[in-house]
């Protein structure tokens, strides 16, 4: 806590006998004070703060140093706070305090919102809020000091320390360092409340889309969380929030909406094909930021990031938006990406297609550039030579990259809005597996300590509290090869009590790939079968509680019925009521197999049909594959 202490002059009341502050009224009684009295003290401390009001110079910027500017502003804090306390007590001029503000002023102006280039913008803006709350708090502090009287002095005094509190000197950031970072921040979104994954999903997808609808496919809360941790890291975020908005009001001028466009196999098809592209080109920025070759490769790279960008993900996101109020998807497929971008531009000048940079693209696709002395020169079309830095080369190419990632984003918040989910494409690579499970388990409130990949079994280390299982399970069997039959997750919580998950994906996966027209009968078989193979330290996930209403409804006689189809019904449950091994259910299963096949159980209705199940609230077991080509980025960002 910020402390200075402002002496006031006090005397006794004449009226009441109270203590009051000199030169003020009496709060007790409201006696007003003697013509005489003077706080020679409180005149003595406005003299100066006038001094220094008057001769307060302004800050003279400097470098953007994010290696230093946290103990800069630790410094300067102290140096303001020594001022104002020396002017409190025993101040007679103002040249330490405008030393003091100088500094932090100086501090201000070396930073403002854009002192930082891609990838750092968003890390840098941070900086400058900061240093602005900083700067606004200390100021609240001088006007405090100055105050009149004690109540307001105080009040000033609490306003400034609010500040001060929600700034925390000397902090920046925490980027992206990798998918558990971002599975931490996702299950952070809810004050680390370890919800099951479908919650944490809904919930995220609630805070991040900005859909019209609210329908949306499982997984969508999560990849939306996943795209905007990509826009912190890597791009302007207050530039993608621009772009985003007016692409999705883009969208919602086509009315009615048309979620048939995103059905198209045609569509489909394409998008999964940029999708493929997309993670190319985050790969790429990730092995330049990680990785430093050479600059001839950097260079190389990006460029060629920038055309690929340009001519699939513009284009195809550009495409879709017109398909979408003039014309058909076929025909502004044979256009070209110059004529997309010019009918885009002319019926939606909201986008601000000149943004794009086509001098870049011209560059790329000659080869017309060179590196020397580490000064990138770009040689435009025209004969134009540019030179920039390393460092604002690459935020120029993030610049280009950052259009299409926000028609991006907003085109797969408007999709899944409409209830449909995104084309994805299983992940190809051991690392990409590894990533998707560790986010995931994270975004659970489970530390992943170890990952062991083989062909057909995953053994996953965690530490963390126990929990149901299924969500988890059911969704790292999305993002885990066909060839992997065996999941086993062993763990330990925070009292080092151990827990052991064991389960086999193939009848999870037989749930998951059930179809719309399933019925009730043999999804409840498939769930059940599912739960059964989730086994948390020897106890299956399927809850005991369920087997009187499985067993109702599978003896239930129905319209239409006979002694056979009852039967049927009854056996077909019989390997999953034999993989319970509960004596009680096993009894009452023998028991209603047998009346079954005498007729006894003829007309007898003992339960509606929908009393297991969906009236029950089964679990939802997150059975898709929302974990497309986003989990296949690897970015480590540099940290401030």
């Amino acid at each position: 806590m910020f402390r200075v202490t402002v002496p006031f002059s006090t005397t006794t009341c004449v009226r009441c006998k109270a203590r009051r502050q000199t030169a003020q009224a009496c709060p007790e009684c409201g006696g007003k004070p003697e013509r005489h009295e003077i706080d020679f003290t409180l005149l003595a401390r406005r003299k100066v703060i006038d001094e220094f009001r008057q001769g307060r110079l302004p800050g003279r910027p400097g470098p953007a140093d994010p290696e230093t500017v946290g103990d800069q502003a630790e410094a300067a804090f102290e140096r303001l706070g020594a001022a104002l306390r020396h002017v409190a007590q025993k101040g007679r001029d103002a040249s330490r305090l405008i030393r003091a503000f100088e500094h932090i002023d100086s501090l201000v102006a070396s930073w403002p919102e854009d002192a930082l280039p891609r990838p750092h913008r968003n890390s840098g803006r941070r900086v400058s809020h900061m240093l602005g709350d900083f700067q606004r708090a200390m100021e609240i502090f001088v006007e405090a000091v100055y105050s009149e009287t004690i109540d307001a002095a105080q009040a000033l005094a609490r306003e400034g320390q609010t500040i001060l509190d929600s700034v925390g000197v000397g902090a920046s950031h925490d980027p992206v360092g990798d998918w558990q970072d971002i599975g931490r921040k996702a299950l952070g979104q809810n004050g680390g409340s370890t919800l099951a994954l479908t919650s944490l999903d809904e919930q995220l997808a609630e805070s991040l889309s900005h859909g019209r609808h609210a329908s949306h496919p499982a997984g969508f809360g999560l990849q939306l969380f996943v795209m905007d941790a990509i826009v912190d890291d890597l791009f302007d975020r207050a530039n993608v929030e621009d772009l985003r908005a007016a692409f999705m009001h883009a969208l919602e001028l086509a009315q009615p909406p048309q979620p048939a466009l995103f059905l198209q196999p045609e569509w489909r098809a394409e998008a999964l094909r940029v999708g493929r592209i997309s993670t190319s080109g985050w790969r790429t920025i990730a092995r330049v930021i990680d990785d430093d070759p050479d600059d001839i490769e950097i260079v190389d790279s990006l460029l060629s990031l920038v055309e690929a960008n340009r001519e699939a993900v513009l284009r195809f996101t550009l495409s879709t938006l017109m398909t979408l109020n003039v014309g058909t998807w076929a025909s502004w497929q044979v256009r070209s990406s110059g004529s997309i971008i010019k009918a885009a531009d002319a019926m939606f000048a909201s986008l601000k297609l000149g943004q794009i940079d086509s001098g870049l693209r011209h560059v790329a696709a000659h080869k017309a550039f060179d590196v020397q002395d580490d000064v990138v020169e770009l040689r435009l079309d025209g004969g134009q030579i540019q030179r920039y830095s390393a460092e604002d080369f690459l935020d120029r190419c993030l610049q280009a990259f950052e259009v299409t990632a926000a028609f991006q984003y907003a085109l797969f918040d408007w999709v899944g809005s409409l209830g449909v989910e995104w084309p994805s494409s299983p992940l190809q690579r051991a690392g990409d597996r590894e990533d998707a499970i560790a986010f995931l388990l994270a975004a659970a409130g489970l530390e992943v300590l170890s990952i062991d990949l083989s062909d057909e079994i995953v053994e996953v280390s965690v530490t963390g509290p126990s929990r149901p299982w299924g969500p988890i399970v059911a969704a790292l069997s999305s993002i885990l090869p066909d060839s992997v039959r065996t999941l086993s997750i062993l763990g330990h919580d925070a009292s080092m009590n151990g827990f052991t998950v064991h389960a086999d994906l193939e009848p999870i996966r037989d749930f998951q790939a059930r179809d719309e027209g399933t019925d009730f009968d043999r999804e409840s078989v498939l769930l059940i079968a599912a739960l059964q193979a989730i086994q948390a330290d020897g106890e299956s996930e399927m809850p005991p509680g369920w087997w009187p209403g499985i067993l109702s409804h599978a003896a239930n006689w129905r319209e239409g019925d006979t002694v056979a189809s009852q039967t049927r019904r009854l056996l077909a449950i019989r390997p999953l009521v034999n993989a319970q091994g509960d004596p009680a259910v096993l009894a009452e299963h023998g028991t209603l197999l047998a009346a079954a096949r005498q007729g006894l159980l003829r007309g007898d209705e003992r339960t509606k049909p929908e009393a297991f199940g969906r009236q029950q609230g089964r679990p939802d077991l997150l059975g898709v594959e929302p974990y497309s080509d986003l989990f296949q980025l690897k970015c480590r960002i540099s940290r401030l």
